[in-house]
């Protein structure tokens, strides 16, 4: 009698499994801040000056972010834009994300190594003579940035705009 409520258990439990659907998303891709690592920077002009990680969530319906597998892509993936001054200042290729068995889409988690930029300074400030300078006299500016993912296909996701970070200008 154990033996066949035992089984009986396990044909409702993987019944229960067999009926629960896999998620079904847009082919657009989308995405949602999760975090930065930190909130300040130092200003700088090179990509290893300093650098900010930053963690998105995403979602794709039909599997086809970042390149191909074994196959390099031109295309660049994540765009992130200076709310400053509205140029797209930084593009990045997206890592390879298998898409095997995504016939309902793929999801996951992306962290970006995000390098500093330099610090913009009003018009009063007298101490610099151009970006990157240091300035005593406007220690601190504030960034924010915009980010999108583009798939193979050309889609574009959601657009965040993400939390200003802090620069050090001095």
């Amino acid at each position: 009698m154990r033996i066949i409520s035992s089984i009986l258990s396990v044909a409702i439990i993987l019944g229960v499994f067999a009926c629960t659907s896999p998620p079904d998303y847009p082919v657009e891709p989308f995405i949602e801040y999760i975090g930065f690592e930190k909130d300040t920077l130092n200003q700088g002009q090179s990509k290893t000056d300093d650098f900010v990680f930053l963690t998105i969530s995403f979602t794709d319906g039909d599997g086809d972010l970042g390149p191909k597998e074994g196959e390099l892509d031109t295309i660049k993936t994540i765009v992130f834009t200076d709310l400053r001054t509205g140029v797209s200042e930084t593009e990045f290729d997206l890592p390879e994300i298998s898409d095997k068995g995504a016939s309902n889409g793929i999801s996951g988690e992306i962290t970006i190594k995000v390098p500093t930029t330099c610090c913009i300074f009003p018009a009063w400030v007298s101490d610099v003579s151009g970006p990157c300078d240091d300035s005593e006299e406007y220690p601190i500016d504030e960034v924010s940035w915009e980010v999108y993912l583009i798939d193979r296909a050309g889609n574009e996701s959601n657009r965040l705009e993400l939390p200003a970070r802090y620069l050090r200008c001095n």
